[in-house]
């Protein structure tokens, strides 16, 4: 993604958006598992704002991993972020309080708060609206 912010979602049983995932500027944004695996995903994938971004089929990447070494490197150590981010943030959901779960985000995605409906944001970190809220008033008291 050159410009702009996108998300990855799932629907619940009830029918509600979760999101999964947020990308910025700089980030990949796919659903891995559907891209490297070719097989449908339980994930979509949608764009927030105005946004600049590229895509590549999985056939032309993998002719470039195989071709150039340092885009086979590249992969590997996206890859590698990739995993360890979704580690931090399933760690930071089972682990941290609303309050640490927020203050992760933030660190990780700085302006999302003017990029993002709240909604999306709430359901990123496990938290209703409300539970959002109290804490975004907290941080505005300080």
């Amino acid at each position: 993604m050159e410009q702009g912010m996108g998300r990855s979602y799932y629907l619940n049983e009830n029918g509600k958006e979760i999101t999964q995932w947020f990308f910025g500027v700089g980030k990949f944004m796919t659903s891995a598992d559907s891209f490297f695996q070719q097989t449908p995903s339980l994930y979509n994938l949608e764009v927030l704002e105005n946004s600049i971004v590229y895509c590549i089929p999985k056939e032309d990447l993998d002719l470039l991993f195989a071709k150039y070494h340092k885009m086979e490197k590249l992969g590997r150590l996206v890859t590698t972020e990739m995993l360890t981010k979704m580690v931090n943030k399933l760690n930071a959901l089972q682990f941290q309080t609303a309050k640490e779960r927020y203050d992760y985000m933030l660190a990780e995605f700085p302006d999302i708060s003017h990029q993002v409906p709240l909604g999306h944001i709430a359901s990123y970190l496990g938290m209703t609206q409300e539970t959002l809220s109290r804490i975004r008033k907290g941080d505005a008291r300080k």
